[in-house]
């Protein structure tokens, strides 16, 4: 049996790996029609098949798939896991909300038809940057999420060793992850291999990831004692 903690991030680092933005045109590409053709109009299935709105739907069903998966923790028993399934389970449905006004907005204006209330493409740029916000932070704050399922406290032990040039592992006591050694080396297999993935990340949404990913294979790779358990089956 595996411990709650590491099916959750197992799950959340599988989900992540499908959403990443490397696999879809962002917005600003999506919405280039506002300004290149603006008086050209195309039928429903010309829009329903084009390759854009095809990439929409593609990001639609991984969105849900992320709420689907982190809210089934939503409830969880353990404190940490229900605070990040919580937090990522909010913005993901600012994403699912924000890629509905997408489709909208490109399958109206596509087809020439009028709708009120649709969103211009500065518009929808504007949302995303707020939902997103800064590439960097945003690594940070999902990695410490992460790491305080992993071992609690242990963002705050790892700033302040950080900043006076300590060992971090001193300064843990009698503290433990909450996962065992065998979990540990399959998150550490996966992160790599995501982060393999990503080396070459040349989508602004994809460097949020490949952020993530080092912080996490930094945390993995430093030896802390973990669970001592029945052995995995």
């Amino acid at each position: 049996m595996h411990t709650d903690e590491f099916l959750f991030v197992d799950a959340y680092l599988n989900c992540l790996a499908n959403y990443s933005k490397a696999d879809y045109l962002d917005i600003s590409t999506q919405m280039d029609f506002y300004s290149t053709e603006r008086n050209v109009s195309y039928s429903r299935e010309d829009v329903f098949n084009n390759d854009s709105m095809k990439q929409l739907k593609k990001e639609q069903e991984s969105i849900s798939s992320m709420i689907l998966v982190v809210g089934n923790y939503s409830d969880s028993s353990i404190g940490n896991v229900k605070k990040a399934a919580n937090i990522i389970s909010k913005k993901y449905h600012k994403k699912q909300a924000l890629n509905v006004k997408a489709q909208d907005a490109y399958f109206y204006t596509k087809t020439g038809q009028f709708k009120a209330g649709i969103m211009t493409a500065n518009e929808l740029l504007n949302e995303e940057k707020i939902i997103n916000g800064d590439d960097y932070w945003q690594a940070v704050e999902e990695g410490e999420l992460i790491k305080e399922i992993l071992f609690p406290g242990i963002t705050v032990i790892m700033r302040s060793t950080y900043e006076e040039k300590r060992d971090p592992i001193a300064s843990i006591g009698n503290s433990v992850m909450k996962i065992t050694h065998e979990e540990r080396d399959l998150l550490l297999k996966k992160v790599m291999q995501l982060k393999e993935r990503f080396a070459d990340a040349q989508h602004l949404k994809d460097w949020s990831v490949k952020f993530f990913l080092q912080d996490i294979e930094r945390f993995l790779m430093i030896n802390f004692p973990c669970l001592k358990i029945n052995k995995i089956k």
